[in-house]
């Protein structure tokens, strides 16, 4: 998987709040949103970052998914992939 697509796909799903400095990341499939205020890291870079951390690329969709939303192996050949795919059975 190419760095050019988890990068695309992160700046999709961040958002930037320019009057409290915050920045948010949200699951692509449950939606649950990780927040961080620029001032806590004194860089944009290193706020990012620390956001990437939280989440996983999923293999199949190209979504960032939460570690609640996301399939390392589930056993049957899935690997690295959301919930949502790995029920489709996408690989």
């Amino acid at each position: 998987m190419s760095v050019d697509k988890i990068d695309s796909a992160f700046e999709r799903q961040t958002s930037h709040n320019g009057e409290s400095g915050t920045y948010s990341t949200c699951c692509g499939v449950c939606g649950k949103a990780v927040s961080l205020k620029k001032r806590w890291f004194r860089s944009r870079e290193k706020s990012l970052d620390y956001l990437r951390l939280n989440f996983n690329f999923c293999h199949s969709c190209g979504r960032l998914v939460c570690d609640d939303c996301f399939i390392v192996d589930d056993g049957n050949g899935t690997v690295a992939v959301c919930k949502e795919c790995g029920e489709q059975g996408k690989r």
